[in-house]
């Protein structure tokens, strides 16, 4: 058939929409609203068997109106993309990000309200994680995007693409470290084309991507890691600094107490759901609990500063003698979830579980698997070089000094260093936790996001961040204010680490 309007749907109407991208200054966040098509930094192309009238287009309100915003407001893509009967293939990519597990992703679309004749569409939400983004060449290349996150309508059915917004979202998994890519809307339809038995015309509204902004050791939901304490006094009590940079805005125990003295805090990480346990990440930080006397493991899933159910037994592992130190926590194999680091105090080897939330589900053995002597301890697991994978941050316990092992995706020590300065001058000073506490630092500028190095005096109880750059140098250090707790020497640092 031959359109009045090119930018129409099968019964002569118009199609449309396109994305604008707006960036957030906390990280690389996509809301498009799509009143520009083909905003700055987008390519679109057309891949299709031959080259039709149309790629994609500012949506039209008389085929649909947008989903949200001005009535035009949406990316269109319709069956003129090939001419006669062909293979139609064309690409929306959006910018170049880096890639995170967890980073959140959401669209809505939709196609034309049916009439006698359903000429069946399909849309594939793909992404590139090798950092580049070319979709090849020919109808059926994908080129770097080989990766499908959702198939709108896969097998071409005519009732199987919406004709009312709905919407479609996920989150990515299963990255390897310091991945990054971008994004494509691919509309791929077979036997497609004005003269073709399949597409007609869709419409793309609403795009989000949102990275995984997810903060360990922060209690509060505001994006900056907070401070968990344990009580000297009362070893059984438990409680957290609200924390903007070095500075406590407010102070709140962490309910309930724990069962007894011998369960200590040695883990914060966002591990499984406190509403539905078992179905996996809320962005909320709970709390892992080892018990000195038995080696028991313990999941407390907290909302907030408040655990509302029972503590969750590990699963999946046997109970370690406790000569097995739990050490750190953090994502070792890139699945987007929290794994356990071990070290053991007697032979110094080290070992990773592997998690599925509160499930043990394998092993790491990192490589190597133990420092050179009984001196050095394991104080946090972060990712000191910005690299995407977990490093280790070490501390001798006699000489005070501290070693960053700087670790690759298959957990294999690629180098070594001492922070600089290497340690802090006086033995009293100990290494407590480790998370990026430079949000609110305005002397200088020390890169945000590069995990910095809380120091506690046990002689004196202050506290001491020291802010690192993506070298383990220090560029500055901060006592904390307050700089101490009142009394100053009955409260330990215990995390995030």
């Amino acid at each position: 058939m031959t359109p009045t309007n090119v930018f129409g749907s099968r019964l002569g109407l118009v199609a449309a929409c396109l994305f604008a991208l707006s960036f957030n200054a906390q990280g690389q966040a996509i809301s498009e609203g799509f009143e520009t098509v083909v905003p700055a930094g987008w390519t679109a192309v057309n891949n299709s068997t031959t080259v039709g009238t149309t790629t994609v287009f500012q949506g039209n309100d008389a085929v649909f109106p947008a989903q949200a915003g001005t009535t035009t407001s949406y990316a269109g893509m319709n069956y003129n993309a090939t001419t006669g009967a062909n293979t139609i293939s064309v690409w929306l990519i959006t910018p170049s990000r880096t890639l995170s597990n967890g980073d959140a992703w959401s669209f809505f679309t939709r196609t034309t309200t049916p009439g006698a004749t359903v000429y069946p569409d399909r849309m594939e939400f793909r992404v590139s994680t090798n950092g580049t983004c070319s979709p090849g060449t020919g109808p059926t290349s994908v080129g770097d995007f080989t990766t499908v996150l959702t198939t709108v309508n896969p097998s071409l059915t005519t009732t199987g693409y919406p004709s009312v917004w709905t919407n479609f979202s996920g989150a990515l998994s299963g990255l390897s470290a310091g991945a990054s890519g971008c994004f494509a809307f691919r509309y791929y339809v077979t036997d497609g084309g004005p003269s073709g038995s399949n597409s007609d015309y869709i419409g793309v509204d609403t795009f989000a991507y949102t990275p995984n902004q997810f903060a360990k050791g922060d209690f509060n939901a505001d994006g900056k890691p907070d401070l968990v304490f344990r009580s000297l006094t009362n070893l059984a009590q438990n409680k957290v600094w609200f924390m903007d940079g070095v500075t406590r805005t407010a102070e709140a125990a962490i309910t309930p107490d724990a069962a007894s003295t011998s369960w200590k805090v040695r883990g914060v990480d966002d591990f499984d759901s406190f509403a539905t346990p078992g179905a996996g990440k809320d962005s909320k930080n709970d709390l892992v609990f080892w018990n000195e006397s038995t080696g028991n493991v313990e999941f407390w899933l907290m909302n907030g500063v408040n655990r509302p159910g029972s503590p969750v037994a590990l699963t999946g592992g046997a109970v370690l003698p406790t000569n097995w130190d739990l050490s750190a926590t953090g994502d070792f194999n890139a699945d987007g979830k929290p794994d356990l680091v071990w070290r053991n105090f007697t032979s110094q080897k080290i070992v990773i579980w592997t998690m599925n939330g509160t499930g043990k589900i394998g092993n790491i053995v990192p490589n190597p698997d133990q420092a050179v002597d009984a001196n050095w301890i394991i104080v946090a697991a972060s990712d000191y070089n910005n690299d995407g994978a977990r490093d280790f941050l070490w501390y001798n316990f006699t000489s005070g000094k501290i070693v960053t092992w700087y670790m690759n995706s298959s957990v294999v020590r690629t180098a070594g260093q001492f922070t600089t300065p290497a340690n802090a001058g006086d033995a009293n000073w100990k290494v407590v936790a480790s998370a990026d506490y430079s949000a609110a630092y305005v002397p200088g500028t020390p890169p945000v996001g590069s995990p910095d190095i809380v120091w506690r005096n046990e002689t004196s109880g202050n506290q001491v961040v020291w802010h690192l750059d993506f070298n383990s140098t220090r560029v500055h250090g901060q006592f904390t204010n307050p700089a101490a707790n009142t009394p100053a020497l009955d409260w330990v640092i215990v995390g995030p680490r």
